[in-house]
């Protein structure tokens, strides 16, 4: 036991493969209210379809050739991610990954500190989807 050991946890988000995934996600919540259920995505085409021709007309698109493959593209890609949605990834990575110490491996949680503001820099920019670990005794 080393009481004066302390872990500092810091989530990392990647800009672009997170947005893109939370754009996703938007997209899914849009079809959801619309009546397309998580297992509907991959069952009810039809009615997956025309939510999407919806959802598609009323963003202003206009690719009539457009399969509902590319349609679901156009429209993630047109979805603004509020830059506070990504800082709140990292604080949730880091906290799941705190709680999985503290939970699963019995870890004294005092000794355990989250740094929850990623540092993104063009020197470092915010590019893994990871955790970073800090030691110090």
């Amino acid at each position: 036991k080393r009481p004066k050991m302390h872990l500092t946890i810091r989530g990392n988000y990647d800009a672009e493969r997170d947005r893109a995934a939370l754009q996703e996600e938007q997209v899914k919540s849009a079809l959801e209210k619309a009546g397309v259920t998580p297992a509907g995505n991959r069952t009810q085409n039809g009615v997956r379809a025309k939510a999407l021709d919806a959802q598609y007309k009323a963003k202003g698109l206009a690719n009539l050739t457009a399969d509902s493959a590319q349609k679901y593209r156009e429209l993630a890609a047109l979805e603004v991610v509020d830059p506070e949605r990504l800082l709140r990834l990292v604080r949730e990575r880091g906290q799941a990954v705190k709680q999985h110490f503290v939970l699963q491996l019995g870890a004294d949680g005092a000794g355990l500190f989250l740094e929850s503001d990623p540092e993104c820099t063009e020197k470092h920019p915010c590019n893994t989807s990871d955790v970073q670990f800090t030691l110090e005794d």
